[in-house]
C-alpha cells in the first residue's frame, strides 16, 4: 500500500514539473527580449540535422549577371562595438562573409554559433573577412547579446545606406564578396556554413 502512494506521488510530481517547464516555456515566449533566443534554440537543433544549408553551387551564377557591381561600385560607412570607423571598400582584396542580423530575428539567433564557428576556423586568415551587421535600432543591445553569447567576432552598424548590392528584405541575409569586390554569394533565411561545401567555396575564392 505504501509503495503504491509513493509511485502515486512520484507521478504527481513529475506532472507537476512538465507543467511548470510548459509555463516555463510559455512565459518566455511573451518576453520580448528571451522569445528570439527561446526560438532561436530550437531552430538550431534543425540546423544541426542539416536541413537549411545554403546551395553554394549558387556561387557562379550572380558573377555571371549584368548587375553584378564591382568592388569600386559600393562604399558602406560602419562602426563596430568599440565605435571605431571601419568600410566595406577597404576589405577589397579579402574574401568577405557579410551577415545581416537582429537579437529579435529567431533565425538569425538560430545561426550565429555555427557562424562562429566558420568564423574560428578563418579568424587568423588575412584573405577572409567576417562583417556581421546588426540591423538592430539599439546597437548597444546587438553588441550586449555578442558579448553575452561570446561570440568571437566583431558586430558592425552601417553608418550610411546599403549599396544596391544588398537587399536583406528578409533576415538573416548572408553575402560573399569575391576577393575583387564581385558578389559571388547570396543566401535569404537561416543557414549552415560551417560545413566541408561552404568552406571550399571560400578556398576556391582565395584562390582566385
Amino acid at each position: 500500500m505504501r509503495q503504491k502512494k509513493k509511485k502515486k506521488n512520484s507521478r504527481s510530481w513529475i506532472k507537476w514539473i512538465e507543467y511548470g517547464l510548459i509555463i516555463a516555456f510559455v512565459a518566455l515566449m511573451f518576453t520580448k527580449d528571451l522569445k528570439a533566443e527561446v526560438i532561436g534554440f530550437f531552430q538550431r537543433g534543425l540546423l544541426h540535422l542539416g536541413l537549411f544549408q545554403p546551395q553554394t553551387e549558387q556561387v557562379d551564377e550572380p558573377r555571371q549577371n549584368s548587375d553584378v557591381i564591382s568592388a569600386g561600385s559600393y562604399d558602406l560607412p560602419m562602426i563596430d562595438q568599440n565605435g571605431k570607423p571601419a568600410n566595406l571598400k577597404d576589405l577589397q582584396g579579402r574574401v568577405v562573409f557579410i551577415n545581416f542580423w537582429a537579437t529579435w530575428c529567431a533565425p538569425c539567433v538560430a545561426e550565429m554559433p555555427n557562424i562562429n564557428a566558420l568564423y574560428q576556423t578563418y579568424e587568423d586568415d588575412g584573405k577572409v573577412a567576417f562583417v556581421m551587421i546588426s540591423v538592430d535600432e539599439n546597437f548597444d543591445k546587438a553588441i550586449s547579446f555578442i558579448d553575452r553569447k561570446g561570440f568571437d567576432f566583431d558586430v558592425f552598424k552601417a553608418e550610411g545606406p546599403l549599396p544596391a548590392i544588398f537587399d536583406p528584405e528578409q533576415i538573416p541575409a548572408t553575402y560573399v564578396l569575391a576577393k575583387n569586390g564581385e558578389l559571388a554569394f547570396s543566401h535569404s533565411g537561416m543557414g549552415k556554413y560551417n560545413t566541408r561545401n561552404f568552406k571550399n567555396m571560400i578556398e576556391k575564392l582565395k584562390a582566385e
